[in-house]
């Protein structure tokens, strides 16, 4: 025997629809659940945009049901044929259907020709096809404020668009805006016992809470902290707070639904403080300067027992430098790699610099007109054997002996010498004695 379904449209004040089954007996189903009441309407009915365009809403539900139709606010410029259609998240299409009997403006519906079930705690998109723009679009919609459970909008923001000359699927998002799309959307029964919830509260808004266990699925936390998990059966559940930065205290909480719903499930975030490191050590021979380079910097004097310290340090590669002017140290530099640990032990000695000394001549132009040059000498006792300094006679009067010893005496004389290469006597002796470091 065929059967044969008649669904009637009842006074709206009612909450179901009836269904005639072919021996005339009635079943009740649960009217359909949608984002959005009859009394809302957008703040702006008429976009102003002519373009053929598809405009959507991203959705999911926390119990799995079926989707029987789209539904839309038209305002009175938004003319044509319209198409609305239901999306899996990846853009696959799972119903369509073309609107008739619209109204001039206000809600419009239409149901798909077979009801299409949905999973629960998966995204889903409804959209209609508007081949001459003029569409309801709120900008900067709160969001926040779209409370329909177990219908709850998904994606931030939800509000998705697509240009094109035919239904398409709708991925793009401009400025938060809410372009008024809704469904038509029965929950699946409840089991025996009812449902339940599970809800409570961080210290941090945009946390994700995680529900694992009997049930799987993700809450996103208000502004003030709070979420809510809905449609719940009787079992066992783990519920895991998350944000990136911080960690919660305690970690997750296990819970038992038995026949009633579960609240004040609470968690305590705190900031990840990232762990800091040292560098240290100690420079013999004298007080210096340490210049830190590479992943950080900085500079550190040695206290009086010759100590130094580089403190808040993350993992990376340093170089370490003493200096003080009239010194070299050994080494001259020191590499040190953080990872995980403080590093100790980096030491330097410190030396004497060697001094360069040396010794300025300067005397006075022998008045012979055919002087070509002068020859200078130096011994290391007064009067003593003179050695020449000059390997060939210099042209001016002065001379730079740049091979001294700190702490000797050298004594020095000059000679002229004329262009037959003849020399004259030794000039009057002149000493220097070179400083000790």
């Amino acid at each position: 025997m065929k059967v044969i379904v008649r669904v009637f449209n009842l006074v709206i004040c009612l909450s179901f629809v009836f269904l005639f089954t072919a021996d005339g007996q009635t079943s009740a189903t649960s009217a359909p659940k949608s984002l959005w009441p009859a009394s809302s309407a957008p703040g702006t009915i008429d976009d102003g945009d002519s373009g053929s365009v598809t405009v959507g809403v991203k959705f999911t539900s926390d119990v799995a049901g079926t989707v029987t139709g789209i539904r839309f606010y038209k305002g009175s410029r938004n003319t044509g044929t319209h198409v609305g259609t239901l999306w899996s998240s990846t853009g696959t299409k799972l119903a369509e259907v073309t609107f008739a009997g619209e109204t001039a403006s206000g809600w419009q519906q239409a149901l798909f020709a077979t009801p299409v079930t949905i999973t629960a705690n998966t995204t889903y998109i409804a959209s209609y096809f508007t081949p001459v723009g003029h569409y309801a679009a709120d900008q900067s919609y709160n969001w926040t404020t779209v409370a329909a459970s177990p219908l709850r909008v998904s994606g931030s923001p939800p509000g998705v668009y697509a240009y094109a000359g035919s239904a398409s699927f709708p991925a793009t998002t401009w400025n938060s805006s809410n372009y008024w799309v809704d469904v038509l959307f029965i929950p699946q029964s409840a089991p025996s016992g009812g449902t339940y919830s599970i809800s409570g509260k961080t210290n941090l808004a945009s946390t994700t809470v995680t529900l694992s266990g009997t049930a799987t699925r993700s809450a996103t936390t208000d502004s003030v902290g709070n979420f809510t998990f809905t449609g719940l059966t009787n079992g066992s559940y783990v519920v895991t707070p998350s944000k990136a930065g911080y960690v919660f205290s305690p970690s997750s909480t296990s819970v038992s639904i038995a026949g009633a719903s579960v609240s004040a499930m609470n968690f305590t975030g705190s900031a990840v403080t990232t762990p800091t490191y040292s560098i240290s050590g100690k420079v013999s021979g004298t007080a210096a300067t340490l210049t830190l380079s590479g992943a950080g910097g900085g500079t550190a004097n040695t206290d009086s027992s010759g100590n130094y310290t580089f403190t808040g340090l993350k993992n990376g590669l340093y170089v370490v430098a003493p200096s003080r002017s009239g010194y070299t140290f050994t080494p001259s530099t020191a590499s040190v790699s953080v990872n995980g640990a403080s590093v100790s032990g980096i030491n330097f000695t410190a030396s004497v610099a060697p001094v360069s000394h040396s010794v300025s001549l300067t005397w006075t132009a022998s008045a012979s007109s055919n002087v070509m040059g002068y020859n200078v000498y130096r011994s290391t006792s007064s009067g003593g054997q003179y050695a020449k300094l000059s390997s060939s006679p210099v042209s001016v009067v002065s001379f730079v002996d740049n091979n001294v010893v700190a702490g000797q005496t050298y004594y020095y004389v000059a000679t002229a010498v004329d262009s037959s290469n003849n020399e004259s006597g030794y000039s009057t002796q002149i000493p220097a004695t070179i400083p000790k470091p």
